[in-house]
């Protein structure tokens, strides 16, 4: 497994965790130029990056085979929304940008690089403001 994470918590799993089995790299395109993945997996993470669909476009660019996506909002819309997660104070007071995705849209963007396979719900069954969590598997073209 190769994480790609921010770059504080990169740094603690390189010095705390990783091993020949689990690694830590703070770029896409690191992990790709020295461990040459097959599948990259998107779990509740594309929702809360300002350019998501950027990840997408380079996991193209470098070729990887496979993109599992889980754990995203989906609305029934035709238009993204932008909205803001409040995190419950007794667990930290903090609060994130989040994308509500359009489905529709969002399969557009992905199907310019990848094949859709298959869409699932996510097993956590979360749902915030009617838009379900979701998964899609994917094939490049």
């Amino acid at each position: 497994w190769i994480v790609v994470e921010q770059s504080h918590f990169v740094a603690v799993g390189k010095r705390e965790f990783e091993n020949e089995y689990l690694k830590f790299s703070y770029t896409i395109e690191d992990a790709v130029n020295t461990y040459q993945p097959n599948i990259i997996l998107f779990s509740s993470v594309l929702q809360y990056l300002p350019q998501p669909f950027t990840q997408i476009e380079t996991a193209f660019k470098y070729k990887i085979p496979y993109l599992w996506i889980d754990r995203t909002p989906f609305k029934a819309s035709e238009k993204d929304q932008i909205t803001q997660q409040i995190v419950i104070p007794s667990i930290v007071k903090a609060s994130y940008p989040c994308w509500l995705f359009s489905e529709k849209r969002f399969r557009e963007n992905i199907e310019k690089y990848y094949t859709i396979k298959t869409t699932f719900d996510s097993l956590d069954k979360i749902n915030v403001l009617n838009c379900p969590y979701k998964g899609i598997f994917c094939y490049i073209k």
